[in-house]
């Protein structure tokens, strides 16, 4: 048996006759043999641990990470207003305010007596029929023309 059919026999975890005479023969293969056990045995102690709990451990980790950088975005924010605002109020406070003119407020005296014309209603003149008002409309289609025609009322113009 070749050293190369020796270590695929130990990767499939192969025991036989072939495999222990070429072990007891090859140095290399014999410490080659020993790791590959030695390896296996950490392996299956490893998957005894309690994965779940370093599982747990890292998410937390990442979800603190995304909730320190929304603190940081959320920050930001906030500075963002409040600088805004104040260059708004710095604005408002440093506008300078027109001033307006007096007021005259005119009193008549309340002696004199307000003058009232009398006037006679005025006679309205007799109503003309005009001809009617024609309004157009068109519409979306070409073919389609309104016309709408608008007579005026007795008393009215």
């Amino acid at each position: 048996m070749t050293c190369q059919e020796c270590e695929l026999a130990l990767a499939r975890e192969e025991s036989s006759g072939d495999v222990n005479e070429h072990l007891s023969a090859c140095a290399a293969c014999r410490e080659q043999a020993e790791e590959m056990q030695a390896n296996s045995q950490a392996l299956r102690a490893f998957a005894t641990d309690e994965l779940p709990s370093v599982r747990a451990g890292v998410m937390a980790e990442i979800h603190a990470a995304r909730r320190m950088r929304w603190d940081w975005a959320l920050a930001a924010a906030a500075i963002l207003v409040v600088v805004f605002a104040a260059s708004r109020m710095w604005r408002i406070w440093n506008t300078p305010v027109p001033e307006l003119p007096p007021v005259r407020i005119a009193v008549a005296p309340p002696e004199v007596p307000i003058p009232v014309e009398k006037t006679r209603p005025r006679r309205q003149a007799p109503v003309q029929h005009a001809e009617p008002l024609m309004v157009k409309m068109l519409t979306s289609d070409p073919d389609v023309v309104i016309y709408w025609l608008i007579e005026t009322k007795e008393g009215t113009e």
